[in-house]
Protein backbone atom coordinates (compact mmCIF):
# COMPACT_ATOMS: atom_id res chain seq x y z
CA UNK A 1 0.00 0.00 0.00
CA UNK A 2 1.80 3.23 -1.04
CA UNK A 3 1.56 6.49 1.67
CA UNK A 4 -1.37 8.78 2.11
CA UNK A 5 -2.73 11.50 4.03
CA UNK A 6 -5.17 10.51 6.62
CA UNK A 7 -7.69 11.83 6.70
CA UNK A 8 -8.49 14.15 9.91
CA UNK A 9 -10.40 12.24 12.10
CA UNK A 10 -9.38 8.14 11.11
CA UNK A 11 -7.95 6.13 13.01
CA UNK A 12 -3.79 5.44 13.47
CA UNK A 13 -2.87 2.29 11.54
CA UNK A 14 -1.42 -0.63 13.04
CA UNK A 15 1.56 -1.84 11.01
CA UNK A 16 2.53 -5.31 10.40
CA UNK A 17 5.61 -5.43 8.20
CA UNK A 18 8.61 -3.70 9.61
CA UNK A 19 9.74 -1.43 8.07
CA UNK A 20 6.21 0.65 7.79
CA UNK A 21 5.99 4.08 9.30
CA UNK A 22 4.24 6.98 9.86
CA UNK A 23 5.48 10.92 9.24
CA UNK A 24 3.55 13.36 11.25
CA UNK A 25 3.81 16.70 9.17
CA UNK A 26 4.03 19.54 10.92
CA UNK A 27 3.36 22.44 8.62
CA UNK A 28 2.17 25.97 8.25
CA UNK A 29 4.33 27.24 11.49
CA UNK A 30 7.99 27.85 12.28
CA UNK A 31 10.75 26.90 13.82
CA UNK A 32 11.59 28.91 16.84
CA UNK A 33 14.01 27.71 19.36
CA UNK A 34 13.55 24.63 19.22
CA UNK A 35 9.81 24.53 19.05
CA UNK A 36 7.32 24.57 15.98
CA UNK A 37 4.78 27.51 16.26
CA UNK A 38 1.39 28.63 14.92
CA UNK A 39 1.79 24.88 12.78
CA UNK A 40 -0.50 22.39 11.77
CA UNK A 41 -0.27 19.27 11.85
CA UNK A 42 -1.17 16.21 9.02
CA UNK A 43 -0.66 12.30 9.52
CA UNK A 44 1.06 10.71 6.40
CA UNK A 45 0.51 6.84 6.73
CA UNK A 46 2.08 3.85 5.04
CA UNK A 47 5.58 5.39 4.38
CA UNK A 48 8.08 2.62 3.75
CA UNK A 49 11.70 3.50 4.80
CA UNK A 50 13.35 1.32 1.91
CA UNK A 51 11.68 3.55 -0.55
CA UNK A 52 11.54 7.09 1.59
CA UNK A 53 13.87 9.68 -0.01
CA UNK A 54 13.92 13.18 -0.38
CA UNK A 55 12.38 13.00 -3.57
CA UNK A 56 9.39 11.08 -1.90
CA UNK A 57 9.15 13.51 1.10
CA UNK A 58 9.26 16.50 -1.35
CA UNK A 59 6.23 14.63 -3.19
CA UNK A 60 4.76 14.60 0.25
CA UNK A 61 5.40 18.44 0.73
CA UNK A 62 3.69 18.89 -2.58
CA UNK A 63 0.17 16.75 -1.56
CA UNK A 64 0.01 19.41 1.20
CA UNK A 65 -0.19 22.27 -1.27
CA UNK A 66 3.61 23.64 -0.97
CA UNK A 67 5.48 25.05 -3.74
CA UNK A 68 8.81 27.05 -3.51
CA UNK A 69 11.71 27.06 -1.33
CA UNK A 70 10.75 24.96 1.84
CA UNK A 71 13.12 24.18 4.59
CA UNK A 72 12.88 20.55 6.58
CA UNK A 73 13.60 19.47 9.87
CA UNK A 74 13.44 16.16 11.24
CA UNK A 75 13.31 14.62 14.98
CA UNK A 76 12.59 11.82 16.01
CA UNK A 77 11.02 10.29 19.36
CA UNK A 78 12.41 10.88 22.36
CA UNK A 79 15.07 12.87 21.12
CA UNK A 80 16.07 16.65 22.19
CA UNK A 81 17.13 17.88 19.03
CA UNK A 82 15.63 18.73 16.04
CA UNK A 83 17.63 18.08 12.39
CA UNK A 84 18.17 19.62 9.64
CA UNK A 85 16.70 17.16 6.95
CA UNK A 86 18.77 17.71 3.35
CA UNK A 87 19.90 14.57 1.67
CA UNK A 88 18.90 11.13 1.29
CA UNK A 89 21.84 10.30 3.79
CA UNK A 90 19.47 12.55 6.27
CA UNK A 91 16.47 10.57 5.56
CA UNK A 92 18.07 7.11 5.95
CA UNK A 93 19.63 8.60 9.11
CA UNK A 94 15.99 9.52 10.20
CA UNK A 95 14.40 5.88 9.28
CA UNK A 96 17.11 4.07 11.11
CA UNK A 97 14.63 3.62 13.62
CA UNK A 98 12.03 2.25 12.32
CA UNK A 99 10.88 -0.41 12.99
CA UNK A 100 10.96 0.91 16.66
CA UNK A 101 9.60 4.09 16.36
CA UNK A 102 6.95 4.13 13.86
CA UNK A 103 5.84 7.88 14.31
CA UNK A 104 8.63 10.58 13.01
CA UNK A 105 8.17 14.00 13.06
CA UNK A 106 9.12 16.24 9.93
CA UNK A 107 8.65 20.02 10.44
CA UNK A 108 8.06 22.44 7.40
CA UNK A 109 9.30 26.13 7.26
CA UNK A 110 8.58 27.61 3.82
CA UNK A 111 11.05 30.54 2.78
CA UNK A 112 8.70 32.34 -0.48
CA UNK A 113 6.51 31.08 -2.96
CA UNK A 114 8.28 31.93 -5.71
CA UNK A 115 11.89 30.80 -5.87
CA UNK A 116 12.69 33.75 -8.36
CA UNK A 117 11.56 36.26 -5.75
CA UNK A 118 13.30 34.79 -2.72
CA UNK A 119 16.57 34.59 -4.97
CA UNK A 120 16.09 38.36 -5.85
CA UNK A 121 15.54 39.77 -2.51
CA UNK A 122 18.26 37.89 -1.02
CA UNK A 123 20.93 39.42 -3.45
CA UNK A 124 19.20 42.96 -2.66
CA UNK A 125 19.93 42.05 1.22
CA UNK A 126 23.50 41.02 0.26
CA UNK A 127 24.29 44.52 -1.93
CA UNK A 128 22.74 46.60 0.67
CA UNK A 129 25.05 44.58 3.37
CA UNK A 130 28.25 45.19 0.91
CA UNK A 131 27.54 48.45 0.07
CA UNK A 132 27.11 49.54 3.51
CA UNK A 133 30.35 47.91 4.29
CA UNK A 134 33.64 49.94 3.71
CA UNK A 135 35.16 46.90 1.48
Amino acid sequence: MPWGIRPRGCRAPRYCEDDKFTIRMNHEGSLCDNLYVNGTLDFIDFCDKDQMSMFEIGLMVKELGYDGIVLYHYELPNSASIEKLMSDEDVMKMCDCVPGVREIDIFLTQLADDPYTFINKHKEMELQRVEGSRV
